[in-house]
Formats: C-alpha cells, structure tokens, sequence
C-alpha cells in the first residue's frame, strides 16, 4: 500500500512539473506574438554569459542597493581579515575601483611583497563611512590612499551605508544570502530560460559587478564599452576651506595610527581638482594629480578598462617614486 501511494505520488508530482513546463514553453511561443508591450510583442531576455570573478569573489552590486557596505562593516566572510593585512588602504567611491583597477594594482604590489585592499563602496560614499570601517576593526596600514572629488570630503554617510550602520549583524548575513541567492538563480534559469519582458525593463545593469574578499577589488563582469572624454571643470572652484574640517579629523585619525595619507583622484568629466593640492598643503601630505589626456570613461562617470590600465600604472609609477611613500612602505632606493 505504501509503495502504491509512494508512486502515485512521484506520478503526480512528475505531472505537475512537466505540466508547469509546457504551459512555459507555450507561453513562450505565443506570448511574444501578442501585442502587450505598447502594442508590440513582449521582448524575450537571457542573461549572457559573464566573465569569472574568480572563487574569491561575491556578488557586491545589486540593482538596487550594494551589499559591500553591510559586509565590511559586520566582519562578514574574510574579507576584513585580508584587510588588517594590507600594506596600503584604498579608500574612494565607485570610479576609484573601476578606475585604479585590481588587475594592474596588485600584481605590481606583489613583485614588492606588499599586499592592496580596497574599501571603496559605491553610491557617491564619503569618507565617514571608511574612517568608521578603520576604527571599528583596527585597521592599521602603513599608507591609505583616499582617491575622490571634493565632495568625499565633507561630512556624512550614503543612504546605504545608513542603513548598513542600522542594521544588526544577523540583518546584515540575512541580506547577503537573500540577494546572493536571488541573484544566483535568476542568472542562472533565465540562461536557459528566457524571460519575458512586457514594460521595457531590461534585464541586468550594464555593469555586473562582484566583489574580491582577498583584495577588496570591485570586479566587474559586465562592463558598458563607451568612449566619453573625461575633462577638468571649465569653472574651478578657488575657496576650498570647506573640505578642511573632516579632512583634519579624518588625517588625525590616520596619524595616530601610524599611516601616511596620499590623496589622487580617478578622473572623470567636469573633475575639480583643486581640493588635492589644498589639502596637501594644508595637511601636508602628498598628492597625485593624474593626467587627463586621452582618458575615456565607459559610461560618463567610469573608466573604460583600457583607459583603467593606463590611469593605474601611472598612479603606481608616481607613487612609488614619493620619498614619503618609499620610507612608509619600507621600500629600499634600488627597488
């Protein structure tokens, strides 16, 4: 008897499922031919097949939000254990990954022994948020380098990272498995399956964007191709003294624990770059100002990748050659 109902019920639940895929399939044959979408059919979208992120690496950028800042600021998986190892901190918001890339970075800081991490968060974060991340866990580099516009340097958080500060650490784990696990599954069935679109929604971003917890490197998956000039602002703005007070407390902050502060900037269009050779004087640290010749960004705002490799290795040329910089790293006159 039991054997009976046993099969009777892998019967029906064979039913069931193959019932469920053939109303997808012929719904995917006759719903395209219907005029739903504005009097056209609907568009039928897969998602393509991305480039590897590597096994280090999580899904960080979702459409709606980015899980980076709940993850660092509640110790989640390794990534802030690899931080405490870092030589050298990079803080900035989304153009500072997406412009001074992993790629380039850390293979040169390897043949020197010496170990990157990113903090940099996305949505136009300041720098509150990072100098939180540093006190919170003790992180103590030798050299932090802080690459962003004049705004970085005022007071405040993002949105996210609000909410991130807000949440409990079990909120934040809840998070990151919700949005891995949507994420995982939508790419994965509508690669073979393909959706439906009926309000002209696109299915992904132009930038696919996973997260490396063993350097803190953004990496994108997906990246938009364009080509836009970047250029220095036609009006440059001349008084800065608004950018002073964070930037004593947040250079305070970094003294006490024994880092030299570099400033520079990823460039972009209309960039002001005032704000670093102000606050070098007034701090008295180093910065590096980046060439802007021939440098594209991909979407307006981030660097193309070939523009990326050239920024990169021209950041890592120039700061190598800072005395400041040799004598903080320990890097001897021959290297």
């Amino acid at each position: 008897m039991a054997t009976r109902r046993t099969r009777r019920g892998f019967l029906k639940a064979a039913l069931a499922t193959s019932l469920a895929g053939l109303s997808f399939l012929a719904a995917s044959r006759v719903l395209p031919l219907l005029p739903l979408r504005h009097g056209e059919p609907p568009n039928l979208q897969q998602y393509p097949e991305f480039g590897d992120p590597g096994p280090d690496a999580f899904y960080a950028v979702a459409e709606h939000t980015e899980l980076s800042h709940a993850i660092l600021y509640h110790d989640l998986g390794s990534s802030i254990a690899n931080a405490r190892r870092a030589d050298v901190l990079f803080l900035g918001n989304s153009r500072m990954p997406l412009g001074l890339r992993e790629e380039f970075l850390v293979p040169e800081a390897d043949k020197l022994g010496l170990r990157l991490f990113s903090l940099g968060c996305g949505y136009s974060e300041l720098l509150r948020f990072p100098l939180e991340l540093i006190k919170k866990h003790d992180l103590r580099p030798r050299v932090v380098v802080v690459s962003g516009g004049p705004h970085m340097f005022f007071e405040g958080v993002s949105s996210v990272a609000e909410e991130a500060l807000a949440m409990t650490r079990w909120d934040a784990a809840k998070q990151w498995l919700e949005v891995a696990a949507s994420w995982n599954l939508r790419t994965r069935l509508h690669a073979v399956l393909p959706h439906l679109d009926f309000f002209d929604r696109r299915l992904h971003w132009d930038w696919v964007t996973y997260r490396s917890a063993r350097t803190g490197w953004w990496r994108p998956v997906a990246e938009p191709r364009g080509r836009y000039e970047t250029q220095l602002a036609e009006k440059p703005i001349t008084d800065w003294s608004g950018v002073l007070p964070f930037s004593e407390e947040f250079h305070r902050e970094l003294e006490n624990r024994g880092a030299l502060l570099v400033l520079t900037l990823v460039p972009y269009v209309d960039a002001q770059v005032g704000h670093l050779e102000f606050l070098s004087d007034e701090l008295g640290v180093p910065a590096i100002v980046p060439s802007f010749d021939g440098v594209t960004t991909a979407d307006g705002s981030h660097l193309n990748r070939e523009s990326a490799g050239t920024v990169s290795l021209s950041f890592w040329e120039t700061f190598l050659a800072l005395p400041e910089v040799r004598d903080a790293l320990g890097i001897d006159r021959a290297h």
